[in-house]
C-alpha cells in the first residue's frame, strides 16, 4: 500500500496498547521507515525494540514531517536524548506522553516549532521546562498535563512566591496564543507563570487540584494568575459549581450559552478550575475579576450545599452592563425560595438596570443531594426568585422534575443523563431554536 501512494504525505499512528515492547512493534515500523522522508504526521511508540530503529535513520531522515507525537511505554526511561542525530526542520508541533526522567527534548524542538503538548512528562521546572522554552520563541500554544514536577522546593515556595523572578531562570513567549495547564499543585503553576513572559491577549486555561498556603499566599496566587487580565474588558462569564470544583470562565467576546459550555470549541480568554477552594479565596478571586463589562453570565450550581459557591447576588451586583443572564441550579422540597431566610432583598439587584432577559433552569428533587448543607447559604434558586420580581425583565423558566418517570439522586443513577439533556437544551435555546 506505501508504494501504491506515490510520493504522497503519510500519516503514521502507532496503536497504543499496555505491551509496546515486543518485536511486533518493530516490523511495521521498519517498513514504513524505509519512506521516513514522505512522513508528514507521526505518532511513534518508544520501547526497547523500537528506539533503535527510530534513532538511527540518519540526519535528513524526516525532511517533511510537520507533527510528532512520542509516547513512552510506562516504567521504561528511554534514553537521555532523543533523536540526537535526526533533523526535523518541518516540525511545528510536538506532544510527547510518559517520558520519565528526560532531561532534555532540544535534540526535537526548534526556533520553528509553534506548538508543544507534555502530558504524564517528568520535567522540573528550573533545570528543564525553562530552559525548554527558551529555545522556543516562536511557540504559540503551550499544553502542560501533569508534567511540572519540582517538589523539592516545596519547604522553599514561600520565599519564591514572595520574591522577584531570577531573571536568569525567565523565559519569553513573546508569541504565544494559548496556554493550557492542568497540574496536581497550584504552587508551581504560580511559580511556572510567574517565571514565563506571555501576552496578556493569550488564552490562558488552568485547572488546579491544591494549592498549599491559602493562609499566606492567596494575593500573591491571584496576582500571578490573573495577570493577563490586567487590561481585559471581557464580555461573557461562566460560572459552574459542581462536586470538587469550581470553574470561572471569562470570553472577550459576547457568546452564547451554547459556545460559553463548549470551552474547547471558542478557547476563554481566561479559565481556571480549583478544587473545592475556600470561601475567602473565591470571595477575593471574584472581586479581582473585571466584570464591568460583562453583558452575556452563565451561573450553574448543580447541588446545593456545595460550600465553595461564589455569593451569587454579590457577583451579579459586580456586572452592570449585563444583558442576558441563563440560570442552571438544583432546587429540592425544603429550600425552596419561600421561606424568609432564603430570600435575596431586590434591592440588592438594583444594579442589573440593564439586564433584558433571564433564562431559568430548575433541577427539582425531593431533598438534598448533599446532606447538612448551611441553610443560611443563597443558593443560585434565591437569586432566581428575587430576579422574577423585578420589571421590565423577560423570564423564561422551565422545571425538570427529575422524579417523573426516572430516577435521581434522591435514589437513582440517571442525573449525570439529565444534566446532558439541559447543557443540550440550553444551546438549543441560545440558538433560537
Amino acid at each position: 500500500m506505501v508504494n501504491f501512494s506515490g510520493n504522497l504525505p503519510l500519516h503514521v499512528y502507532a496503536i497504543e496498547r499496555a505491551r509496546i515492547d515486543s518485536d511486533e512493534d518493530a516490523a511495521p515500523l521498519d517498513v514504513v521507515l524505509r519512506v521516513s522522508q514522505r512522513i508528514a504526521h507521526a505518532k511513534f511508540s518508544l520501547s526497547q525494540n523500537t528506539i533503535d530503529l527510530l534513532f538511527s535513520q540518519g540526519k535528513d531522515a524526516f525532511p517533511r514531517l510537520v507533527s510528532l507525537s512520542i509516547h513512552s511505554a510506562m516504567f521504561w526511561a528511554p534514553p537521555e536524548l532523543l533523536f540526537p542525530d535526526t533533523d526535523f526542520p518541518a516540525l511545528r508541533e510536538l506532544e510527547c506522553h510518559n517520558l520519565f526522567r528526560v532531561i532534555s527534548l532540544s535534540t526535537i524542538t526548534s526556533p520553528l516549532l509553534r506548538s508543544l503538548r507534555l502530558i504524564d512528562c517528568e520535567t522540573t521546572l528550573k533545570e528543564q521546562m525553562l530552559p525548554l522554552l527558551r529555545q522556543l520563541p516562536g511557540l504559540e500554544e503551550l499544553v502542560l498535563e501533569r508534567a511540572l514536577h519540582n517538589y523539592a522546593l516545596e519547604r522553599h515556595m514561600v520565599d519564591i512566591l514572595t520574591s522577584p523572578p531570577d531573571p536568569l531562570h525567565t523565559a519569553a513567549l513573546p508569541h504565544l496564543k494559548v496556554l493550557r495547564i492542568d497540574e496536581d499543585w497550584g504552587d508551581l503553576v504560580v511559580m511556572f507563570i510567574k517565571y514565563l513572559s506571555f501576552p496578556r491577549s493569550a488564552s490562558v486555561t488552568l485547572q488546579i487540584h491544591h494549592f498549599s498556603h491559602f493562609d499566606r499566599l492567596s494575593a500573591t496566587y491571584l496576582s500571578v494568575l490573573l495577570v493577563g487580565l490586567a487590561e481585559a474588558t471581557p464580555q461573557t462569564l461562566l460560572v459552574s459549581c459542581d462536586t470538587g470544583s469550581l470553574t470561572i470562565s471569562l470570553w472577550d467576546a459576547c457568546l452564547s450559552a451554547g459556545d460559553a459550555l463548549k470551552p474547547r470549541v471558542v478557547p476563554p480568554r481566561f479559565s481556571c478550575a480549583l478544587n473545592s477552594p475556600p470561601a475567602p479565596f473565591i470571595t477575593d478571586l471574584i472581586s479581582s475579576l473585571p466584570l464591568h463589562h460583562i453583558s452575556s453570565a452563565y451561573l450553574v450550581e448543580r447541588f446545593v450545599g456545595l460550600w465553595y459557591v461564589p455569593d451569587w447576588a454579590s457577583l451579579l451586583a459586580r456586572t452592570p452592563a449585563l444583558q442576558v443572564l441563563s440560570l442552571c441550579y438544583e432546587v429540592f422540597d425544603s429550600v425552596l425560595p419561600s421561606g424568609a431566610r432564603y430570600r435575596v432583598p431586590p434591592t440588592q439587584l438594583l444594579g442589573l438596570s440593564c439586564l433584558k432577559s433571564v433564562e431559568i433552569c430548575e433541577m427539582q428533587h425531593r431533598s438534598a443531594a448533599i446532606p447538612n448543607f448551611d441553610p443560611t447559604v443563597a443558593h443560585l434558586g434565591v437569586v432566581a426568585a428575587a430576579l422574577q420580581s423585578h420589571a421590565g425583565i423577560d423570564v423564561k423558566k422551565r422545571r425538570e422534575d427529575l422524579h417523573e418517570g426516572r430516577e435521581c439522586l434522591c435514589g437513582g443513577q440517571s442525573e449525570s443523563r439529565i444534566w446532558d439533556d439541559v447543557v443540550r437544551n440550553t444551546e438549543a435555546c441560545s440558538d433560537g431554536r
